[in-house]
């Protein structure tokens, strides 16, 4: 029955546009986090994902970080992108003093997310960020922001 009900919306108003933050495309692709998988498989089936070269330029910008312990190279990220979800739709990123203006986040690394999933007219921002989480978050005018977990249908785990 959600299934049919998922078909006749998607028939009458299209699928849902949706942003998914680098976060849960890196746990998926370098971490092997399932839940990541789920997310990011719904948001290639069930939905519309937006992925834009802000997203692109975040998880390439991954593989020279600390974090990558999979030591994926950067044509190894490039490729692994592309093959998933295609050639990103290419976004121009304002001056950041214009991005501070628009949305109050206390990460200004966030802000690139946020003009991504705005530019892209996105109905959503999937994400594990904290910062993007923060209910004091100022300035989506058409976007709401969810959880990983809430995304997929699943309860959070305590950290």
């Amino acid at each position: 029955m959600v299934n049919f009900l998922k078909d006749v919306r998607n028939k009458i108003f299209g699928k849902q546009k949706v942003t998914l933050d680098t976060s849960v495309i890196i746990s998926d692709i370098v971490f092997d986090s399932e839940v990541a998988k789920e997310a990011v498989e719904k948001s290639t089936t069930e939905d519309e994902m937006m992925f834009t070269s802000i997203i692109f330029d975040e998880c390439m910008n991954f593989t020279d970080s600390k974090k990558n312990r999979k030591s994926m190279t950067r044509d190894e990220m490039e490729d692994e992108l592309i093959k998933r979800f295609g050639i990103p739709m290419e976004i121009k990123i304002p001056p950041i003093e214009e991005l501070k203006g628009r949305f109050q986040i206390r990460d200004e690394e966030d802000l690139k997310i946020l003009h991504s999933a705005e530019r892209t007219r996105s109905k959503l921002i999937v994400t594990r960020d904290d910062d993007l989480l923060d209910p004091n978050l100022k300035g989506l005018r058409y976007t709401k922001v969810v959880e990983m977990y809430e995304y997929v249908g699943k309860k959070r785990p305590k950290k």
